[in-house]
């Protein structure tokens, strides 16, 4: 589980810090534009399917069973979802 978990987040970090530079070296965004970005609507979705799938990814299988999402997990660990910055 933890060495799916670390694949999985440094696959994810190393492809986000190079396209950051890239979109920065171009002259494309500024990088608080990412940090401030809220998503809604079908991106939201989007991102919060993402995020299930890839707690069935690193967790696996037998939480999914029992129907554990991410705010179940969370829940189970006395946490909730952070809340959006509005």
């Amino acid at each position: 589980m933890l060495y799916a978990l670390l694949t999985e987040l440094w696959i994810m970090r190393d492809r986000v810090a190079i396209m950051e530079k890239l979109l920065v070296d171009r002259g494309a965004i500024h990088p608080s534009e990412i940090d401030d970005y809220e998503p809604s609507g079908e991106f939201k979705e989007a991102l919060e399917q993402l995020r299930d799938r890839m707690v069935t990814t690193v967790i696996g299988a037998p939480l999914v069973k029992e129907g554990m999402g991410v705010d179940a997990l969370l829940a189970r660990a006395g946490l909730k979802r952070p809340k959006q910055k509005k």
